[in-house]
């Protein structure tokens, strides 16, 4: 991968670990943290177009295929740590599956996908994409299973895409 990619890979995943700490401080609103099993998942949505400006071959579109081509397609992303020691969990089968939360049990991306690791600034993060048609608010069911253990530890989140209203500044 060249320089410049890697450069914006960093930046991407950085802007979307910036709105995943941002998005911690609306917890009571919209928790994209959770404590499960000893586990601390955090969870980042962004939409795919900020994650395929990339070249064929380039960062994510290698780590997931071909890369998304119809729909609303986002970037779920999930970055998991040991709760009592803080450290990153490099060694998890993830996967996912988005429903529509106004209608229980009804997915609107397909069957549950895997995330796929990938390697960002250093660390180990998982992630695919999703079609999320808006304005429906979504419920993203993640299942964690870690090598040597039997049971999936499993997370819940509540997400909905941001809205933008009022006038734009100058």
């Amino acid at each position: 991968m060249s320089t410049y990619l890697a450069k914006r890979l960093v930046a991407v995943v950085g802007i979307a670990m910036g709105l995943m700490l941002a998005n911690m401080s609306w917890a009571a609103e919209k928790p994209q943290y959770q404590l499960a099993n000893g586990l601390a998942v955090y969870i980042g949505v962004l939409p795919a177009g900020m994650t395929m400006q990339h070249p064929p071959g380039g960062e994510p579109s290698k780590t997931h295929g071909s890369g998304p081509t119809w729909g609303s397609q986002y970037h779920v992303i999930v970055a998991i740590f040991d709760n009592e020691s803080g450290a990153r969990i490099t060694d998890a089968e993830i996967s996912a599956a988005v429903f529509n939360a106004t209608l229980p049990g009804r997915r609107v991306s397909g069957p549950e996908k895997k995330l796929d690791p990938m390697q960002v600034a250093g660390g180990t993060v998982y992630g695919n994409y999703f079609n999320m048609p808006a304005p429906a608010p979504y419920r993203i069911e993640v299942k964690i299973r870690r090598q040597g253990t039997r049971e999936a530890v499993k997370a819940s989140f509540d997400y909905r895409h941001a809205v933008v209203t009022g006038k734009p500044q100058s």
